[in-house]
C-alpha cells in the first residue's frame, strides 16, 4: 500500500467526518489497518487539524463541503526512512521465495570417476557432479526461504503517517463523498479517472472488510 501511494493520485472516501481506510491481505497474515488505531494517544509533535474539500462523486467531482482531517495522521513530520523500511517489510513479505537449485548431492548424473587418477595427463575428478562439469551442481545456490522480517508497528504506523501528511501537503489527497457512478462499467470509470487526468489512484474505502 505505502508503494502504491507514492503514485500521483490518492482518493480517499468519508463518512460522518471518520476518513476511510484500507484493509489487504499479505502473504502470511492477515494485516487490517484502521486510522483510529493511530490516534489511541496525541503524540507531542502532531500539528494541527487540516482542511480538505469533499467532492461529491468521482463522476460530478465539484465541491460538496469541507472535512476536518485529524493532524496527528495528516500533519505529521516525514519520515522517509521509515517510509522506505515499510516499503521493503511489505515487498518481503509479498516475495514468494520459491527460488531453487540443485547442488552436487541432487544432480542427476553419473557418479564414476570420468577418467583414471594418473596417466591421462588431465586434471584429477571424481565425479561429473561437481560444479566444475557443465551440468553439475550449483555451489551456494538458492534454496526455498521466507524472506519476510518483523517489524515494529509503530515503523509502519509513523510511515503511513508520513505518506498521508506528504500527499496532503502535494495536493495528492482527495475526499470523496460516494463512490456510486452511474452505470458501474469499467469503461465509465476510466473515463471518469481519466478525466481527472490521475495516472494512478489508489481507493481507500471504510466499509468493513470491502462490503
Amino acid at each position: 500500500m505505502l508503494r502504491s501511494l507514492f503514485r500521483d493520485g490518492f482518493g480517499l472516501r468519508s463518512y460522518g467526518g471518520m476518513v476511510a481506510s484500507k484493509r489487504w491481505y499479505g502473504k502470511a497474515e492477515s494485516f487490517v489497518f484502521h486510522p483510529d488505531d493511530m490516534v489511541s494517544k496525541l503524540p507531542e509533535w502532531a500539528g494541527s487539524d487540516r482542511e480538505a474539500l469533499v467532492y461529491q462523486s468521482i463522476e460530478d467531482f465539484v465541491p460538496s463541503s469541507m472535512l476536518t482531517l485529524n493532524g496527528a495522521i495528516y500533519n505529521a513530520p516525514v519520515r522517509m526512512d521509515l517510509v522506505q523500511a515499510s516499503v521493503r517489510w511489505q515487498r518481503c513479505r509479498w516475495r514468494a521465495g520459491t527460488a531453487s537449485t540443485q547442488d552436487r548431492s541432487e544432480v542427476s548424473r553419473s557418479g564414476k570417476k570420468p577418467w583414471p587418477q594418473k596417466g591421462m595427463g588431465r586434471a584429477r575428478h571424481g565425479t561429473r557432479r561437481s560444479p566444475l562439469f557443465v551440468g553439475g551442481g550449483v555451489v551456494h545456490g538458492p534454496k526455498p526461504r521466507d524472506y519476510s522480517f518483523p517489524l515494529p508497528r509503530m515503523v509502519w504506523r509513523n510511515a503511513l503517517r508520513s505518506v498521508l501528511s506528504m500527499k496532503y501537503a502535494n495536493g495528492r489527497l482527495w475526499v470523496i463523498e460516494t463512490p456510486e457512478l452511474s452505470t458501474y462499467k469499467t469503461r465509465n470509470f476510466e473515463k471518469a479517472i481519466d478525466k481527472l487526468r490521475w495516472r494512478s489512484a489508489i481507493f481507500i474505502d471504510d466499509a468493513p472488510y470491502g462490503q
